[in-house]
């Protein structure tokens, strides 16, 4: 669940039409709520403005302290994730190469098995004679 525009534009110090226009122009992704209204994640947020608490310092919540201390594990734990894709995208890329040689070998037998037939001139096609 995240904020309003109008708390995101608090937030960022900026208006309501500025988080608007970045929403708009692609900078900021946001989601309506089932009222209609712009639903905006502060990490979102944070991405495209730099938020500020009322005395003008940085914000740091305690979820984001709390993420902060589970970040290591996550890092092990994408690296494992990135290795595995790694080793699977190895994998498809020897399969293609071997179904890449399987259909060349296919396409010369195939061309040595049946000779090229002479192309008939436009005018012979056109006619329809032989």
């Amino acid at each position: 669940m995240g904020i309003s525009a109008r708390e995101a534009g608090e937030l960022a110090g900026v208006g309501k039409g500025a988080i608007l226009r970045s929403i708009k122009t692609g900078r900021m992704s946001a989601q309506k709520d089932v009222k209609g209204e712009w639903d905006i994640d502060v990490a979102e947020l944070g991405r495209e403005y730099t938020i500020h608490t009322p005395n003008g310092t940085p914000e740091y919540t305690a979820e984001y302290t709390a993420n902060a201390q589970d970040t290591p594990r996550e890092v092990a734990l994408m690296r494992e994730m990135l290795n595995r894709q790694d080793e699977v995208i190895a994998d498809l890329r020897q399969r293609l190469d071997a179904s890449q040689a399987q259909v060349d070998h296919m396409a010369a037998v195939i061309a040595q098995l049946s000779p090229p037939q002479a192309r008939k001139g436009w005018w012979a096609r056109l006619l329809g004679g032989a």
